[in-house]
């Protein structure tokens, strides 16, 4: 029997937060201890956030680990209560969340307390969505494929590591939050159910106390990392392709894009530039704007709706991994943010036909982080040594000069990623 829910479980965010910022928490749950290189990259995509929202979130960031699961749950919570925070975002350490920039957004805008995104059972061969139905009769079933929602939707509950909560949820219900069987909690081995997680525990509970239904948020992509390169995701077509709700997705970062020409401008002398995988031409506007001679090549013709007039006249739809060429060659050859997103077979193709059009200069970028979208994420050596069989080598001073240029950014991301390659007879 559900309860009567509070006066704050109605009140608009507009009202709630009128004239402060709301604090949202983020906690990483860990299954033993954390290792170190996963440890940094959930800093530094808390520490990216941060930066991104700072004028509208108060961000906090907590890791639990060396415990049982439920316990690394309740740890977060008491955290999250002691520094006053409005929201729990609660992620399991093996996620992929790089592709999703705007979760919080998308989270947050929803005004809905309870949310989880689409996540992915893991399996010996397939995967399925760990999202339920609950039957009159009380009986679960997982969705499939094919039954998941395409809006964001109410759901009976779902399950994947990764929940969002509004905080007075917790003032409702009893501890352990995330342990469903609060009378024997002396156990040290949790396994709860062969087929439902902690999570789904969470969502029926909340559904069965307070009358909350779970929201799935579609919005949010994310998945899990099983091994260095293997990622669950939905088995649909394509998948990796950015479509319009991708680009449009991308267009806040339009304006970072500034600091990517100016740095470009800064270390490399050239009137003629190809950009390679020019998306909706962020950067191609920005080089037109400093009275470059700029031609540009994007593979997926939805970009074009997001594109300005002037990025439409020089941006030719093509697959540069697919035997295209350009017409001519360039004293600057960009590629930012293509080679993790294209099939690895295409790989040779597409650096073929950067050297093809470079004259000089080649400034590269390759994201080694593996996600939905990133299904070619290479260690940089590989193309290191890739572009040295072409007779092009990397220009390390260069690239530790741009990489300075970019560090504390809007385009913190790229910073890493960045390689400025020359020919050999250059050097």
């Amino acid at each position: 029997m559900s309860m009567t829910l509070p006066k704050i479980a109605t009140t608009p965010y507009s009202e709630r937060f009128a004239g402060r910022k709301p604090r949202i928490f983020i906690g990483v749950v860990a299954f033993g201890s954390v290792s170190p290189e996963v440890l940094i990259s959930w800093v530094l995509w808390s520490m990216q956030l941060g930066k991104r929202y700072a004028d509208k979130f108060e961000i906090y960031f907590g890791v639990a680990s060396r415990r049982e699961q439920y316990r690394a749950r309740n740890y977060l919570i008491q955290e999250a209560r002691e520094m006053g925070a409005d929201f729990l975002l609660m992620v399991d350490d093996d996620h992929i969340v790089s592709d999703c920039p705007d979760m919080l957004d998308h989270f947050y805008d929803l005004e809905k307390p309870i949310q989880t995104a689409i996540g992915m059972q893991r399996g010996k061969e397939n995967v399925f969505p760990t999202v339920l139905h609950v039957d009159d009769s009380g009986h679960c079933e997982f969705y499939t494929f094919d039954e998941l929602p395409v809006e964001p939707s109410p759901v009976d509950a779902s399950g994947g590591g990764c929940t969002w909560v509004d905080m007075w949820v917790f003032d409702f219900l009893d501890q352990p939050f995330w342990w469903p069987y609060p009378d024997k909690q002396a156990r040290v081995t949790f396994i709860p159910d062969s087929k439902y997680g902690l999570d789904i525990h969470f969502c029926l509970r909340a559904k069965e106390i307070l009358g909350l239904q779970t929201w799935l948020n579609t919005n949010v992509v994310l998945g899990h990392q099983i091994n260095e390169h293997d990622i669950v995701r939905p088995q649909t077509k394509d998948a990796h392709r950015m479509g319009y709700k991708e680009f449009a997705a991308r267009e806040s970062f339009r304006d970072s894009y500034k600091q990517v020409a100016d740095a470009i401008c800064r270390h490399f002398e050239f009137d003629t530039v190809l950009d390679v995988g020019s998306a909706q031409g962020f950067l191609v506007d920005e080089l037109i704007d400093r009275d470059k001679s700029v031609r540009g090549v994007e593979l997926e013709r939805e970009a074009q709706a997001l594109m300005s007039d002037r990025a439409k006249c020089v941006i030719e739809i093509a697959d540069a991994t697919d035997g295209w060429r350009p017409h001519r060659t360039y004293d600057l050859v960009t590629c930012i943010e293509v080679a993790e997103h294209i099939k690895p077979e295409r790989s040779d193709a597409l650096l073929d036909a950067l050297v093809a059009g470079a004259r000089d200069w080649i400034f590269f970028t390759a994201d080694e982080t593996p996600t939905r979208l990133h299904i070619n994420a290479r260690q940089h050596h590989w193309w290191v040594e890739a572009f040295r069989e072409r007779g092009w080598t990397l220009d390390k001073e260069r690239t530790a000069a741009i990489q300075r240029d970019l560090y504390g950014g809007a385009c913190e991301w790229i910073r890493p990623n960045a390689m400025v390659f020359k020919r050999v007879e250059n050097v």
